[in-house]
């Protein structure tokens, strides 16, 4: 999880660091809903960039929906090794596989 999150500087604001002030500004986890980075799925987590959402809703704040096509032609042209281009991309390890392999993005 530390690549995920840490690595790329991503971090929890101090006030949340006490679950009391977390659960005072976000409220209770409504019933299917998980808490997403959003506006910017980048950012860190703050009570302005953060929300309750359906996984509908974060499948659309994903990281590897925000390749573009100039990205793609880069990655699969790419000598550099898999877990390399994941961290430069701040994507999978495996998307990065199935971009190369044609699997993703066809």
């Amino acid at each position: 999880m530390r690549q995920r999150y840490g690595a790329r500087g991503i971090r929890i604001c101090k006030r949340w660091r006490r679950f009391e002030n977390f659960l005072a500004d976000m409220g209770e986890r409504p019933k299917g809903k998980s808490l997403d980075r959003f506006p910017n799925p980048a950012g860190n987590y703050t009570p302005k960039n953060c929300r309750w959402a359906t996984p509908k809703e974060q499948a659309h704040n994903r990281r590897d929906n925000k390749l573009t096509a100039a990205d793609i032609k880069t990655i699969r042209r790419s000598t550099r090794k898999q877990k390399e281009l994941a961290a430069a991309y701040s994507v999978s390890h495996s998307l990065i596989s199935m971009i190369r392999s044609g699997k993703r993005w066809a």
